[in-house]
Order: C-alpha cells, then structure tokens, then sequence
C-alpha cells in the first residue's frame, strides 16, 4: 500500500524533526507498507517594500536586531554543512519522487498514494491564511484517498490556525485524526472534531533501532551533554550556575544546538560546541554522564537510551511548546525531571534515574493505542 506523508522534513538543525519524519515512514515500511515523505516545499509569501518599511519605521530597533542577526547568522551555514542531515536522509528516509515547490503544484501533480498521513510534529501550528500551509491539511489528491493525522500537533496551548470554518471544511476530509499533545486533543474537542491522543511517531520504534543508528563515542572524556532549542539566554537554563557547579566535578560541557522557534547561538561560554550529525547526536546523548535539554525529543531519546536527565522548561513566548513535554514526562512518571528554579537543577544534577523502578505504565499504554490506530487503518483499507 503506498501512503505519503507530509511533515516538516528539510529541517537544518533540528533533530527531533530529523528524526520524526524518518520514524514514521520506517514504522510503516516495516509494517510491508511502501510509505514515502512527501517532497513539500512552501512558497514564501510574498511581502511588499512598504509594508516591510513601515513594519521599521515602527518599531525602530527591528533594524538594530536584524543588523545584529545578520551577523549572528552568518555562521550558521558553516555549522550546518558539519552537521550534515541530507546524509542522514538520503541513507535513511524514503521521499516522494517529485518534489513540489508549491502548494499549486502539489494541487496539480499529486503524488499517488492509497493513504495520505500528515504528522507527527507541528504540522498544525500554522496559519491558514496562508494558502501554502493547506498542503499540512492534506487539500489534494483524489477524493477517495484515505486521510489521516498522526500525532498532528498545534505546538501552543490555543488554536493557531484562526479560520475555524476552513479547518473545518479541511478536516471534514478525514478517515481519523489523532493529536500528539492532550491539549490538541481538547482544542478540538471545542470544535466539535473527534480525535485521539497517539505518541510522537519517534516513540514508535524501539530502542534498538535508534542504537544501530548510533555513531561511535565522539568524546572520550566524561561530560554532561546539553541539547538547546528555543533558549535566549543563558540565565534561562542557570548557565553561569550549572557550569560553575560540574567544572568543580571534572566534567565536559557539550552543547548542541538547534533552532525551533529561534535561531541557534554561541551563548555559553565555557563549554564545548559539537555541530554534530545525526548520528553523532545519539552518540553524545547515550555516552553522556546525564542529559540537560530545554527540547521534547532531547528528553525522548534521554528516556529511550535510559539516561538520567533535566528538562529546562521554556520561557517567554516558548513557553507555548512545553505542554508537549509535560504530557509525556507524566506519561513515563518523570515529571520530577522538570527543574523551574537552581536549587532544584543541582538537587537533579546528583539524582539519578532508576530505570528499574519507574511508573510508565500509562505510556505503554499510550504506545499500544498509536500502534493500533495506524495498524487498524492499514487493515480497513486492505480490505
């Protein structure tokens, strides 16, 4: 059976997002599915001169912090080029043949395919006055093929996508929706949509999976790894504290960063920058002495390679992404791994996870229900 699905696939830096659009194409084929990610590339809206001046004019030090990110990010291509992730998807992910520059020629030369399947990640926390992003609610192919959401997230705690009566008329099209987030889940239930709530499709595949996809240790030294995404400012994860604190044990610091809702930086001083790969990027989680993230999948695969980790909670306008996170450390009975304030981090920092005797039940159970909602699909249309 072919299915397409459509997700945030061209990601630079982000490596959850890597990883979840592999996951949920591999989950299938190694169900006998011939699964595929769709080619998707949204058109930039365009924006005119003056409207773009006024936008300055208004707000004057607009100017001043884009002059400031130009410089910032003119190492950023230099950083991504190491980081390397179309060697990571031309070895590990199955596309579509053709790649569509727009949500026109998405409309006009579909791909063929018996299901189409978008999710997971935040596929749904976009605006839908943008005609691009109709392509994430799945507005084309033929009628009679199957749609679906899988783990769709809206990314904040509200509805983003501001016009109710085209969501509506979008999602009238599917066969099932199901939301990665509890939240999701409810928001639609306001709408009068039924949905269900199923795992991040990189929760699908086993642990094993993720360790053969692992590199060689990259550090020989003991160190403590931290995964930013969506960090500000230093002050934001105790910087100045947490290093004072491990540089007295005799620790590394490692950072990776990515960008979500901001552009990666060199904010910490005193540690060790690694721009890693894919696969270098497991390596440094599963040869860490623990984990600190401020990301969703930086405390995933933490669980899944079983490693003893602190979550930052995100601050400020991110702070829209952490109900993700809190959904599932209550799942696997880790939400004591949250750290809102310094005292907190440090008692963390000497805390180890016993693995042996934690309550994930409820996550188990929440794997068998994902399992199951794209397993019964595959079965009703193969009849």
């Amino acid at each position: 059976m072919k299915i397409g699905i459509i997700t945030h696939w061209k990601d630079s830096d982000n490596y959850g997002a890597a990883l979840q659009s592999y996951a949920l194409q591999k989950y299938l084929r190694d169900l006998g599915q011939e699964a595929f990610v769709i080619r998707y590339y949204r058109k930039p809206q365009k924006v005119s001169y003056l409207k773009k001046l006024l936008h300055v004019l208004s707000h004057p030090m607009v100017l001043k912090n884009r002059r400031n990110n130009k410089e910032k990010l003119k190492k950023v291509p230099e950083w991504n080029k190491q980081r390397d992730f179309n060697s990571f998807r031309n070895k590990y992910i199955c596309y579509s043949e053709s790649v569509y520059n727009g949500f026109e020629e998405l409309q006009y030369n579909y791909p063929k395919a018996d299901i189409y399947i978008t999710g997971s990640d935040q596929v749904w926390g976009v605006s839908l006055k943008n005609e691009q992003n109709r392509a994430f609610f799945l507005d084309f192919g033929k009628e009679d093929t199957v749609r679906v959401s899988y783990a769709a997230s809206f990314g904040h705690d509200y509805f983003p996508c501001e016009n109710e009566v085209l969501f509506k008329t979008l999602l009238s099209r599917f066969k099932d929706v199901s939301m990665r987030e509890e939240s999701g889940v409810e928001l639609l239930k306001e709408r009068g949509i039924d949905s269900i709530r199923c795992l991040d499709s990189t929760l699908l595949l086993p642990f094993e999976n993720y360790k053969a996809l692992t590199s060689a240790r990259k550090h020989s030294s003991p160190y403590v790894f931290f995964y930013t995404v969506n960090v500000a400012r230093p002050d934001e994860i105790y910087w100045k504290q947490i290093r004072d604190y491990l540089q007295q044990k005799g620790v590394k610091l490692i950072v990776t960063t990515g960008s979500g809702y901001l552009q990666p930086e060199e904010m910490f001083d005193g540690a060790e920058y690694d721009y890693a790969t894919v696969e270098e990027w497991l390596a440094n989680i599963v040869n860490a002495e623990f984990v600190v993230t401020a990301s969703f999948h930086g405390v995933v695969f933490s669980y899944l390679f079983k490693k003893s980790f602190i979550y930052m909670p995100l601050r400020a306008k991110s702070a829209k992404g952490n109900n993700r996170v809190i959904d599932f450390l209550k799942s696997v009975g880790l939400l004591n791994r949250l750290a809102n304030n310094w005292e907190e981090v440090k008692r963390l920092v000497d805390e180890d996870i016993d693995y042996s005797m934690l309550n994930d039940k409820a996550f188990h159970e929440l794997l068998i229900k994902s399992k199951r909602f794209l397993q019964g699909l595959l079965e009703e249309k193969s009849y």
